[in-house]
């Protein structure tokens, strides 16, 4: 599943859009922390599909630029049914204030 983010910290993927919302941060050791974000979604009409829930646990490289890990997002419906359960493996680059376009791509 193709992601990309944006700098209002929004997601987007083919089928859906997401907004976050506060999300949790934990650090479990040293360079490795768990995040939980909860999120509203919208499918490609914008029409509003459901909470989803993101939860990602990564690992930050020794110099802290870059990080791998795991991700789920479990994405709920407004009529009750069971989620969509979605996992993957993610890695990503630290973007700072003065990261240029070039470092980032």
């Amino acid at each position: 599943m193709a992601q990309r983010r944006h700098r209002d910290h929004e997601l987007q993927s083919p089928a859906r859009h997401w907004q976050l919302l506060p999300r949790g941060l934990e650090k479990v050791g040293p360079s490795h922390y768990k995040l939980n974000h909860f999120a509203k979604s919208w499918d490609t009409n914008s029409n509003p599909v459901g909470p989803a829930n993101i939860r990602e646990d990564v690992r930050l490289s020794h110099d802290g630029k870059t990080f791998t890990g795991t991700f789920t997002i479990d994405q709920y419906s407004d009529s009750g049914a069971p989620p969509m359960h979605i996992e993957g493996e993610i890695t990503g680059t630290r973007i700072t204030v003065d990261s240029t376009i070039d470092s980032v791509l």
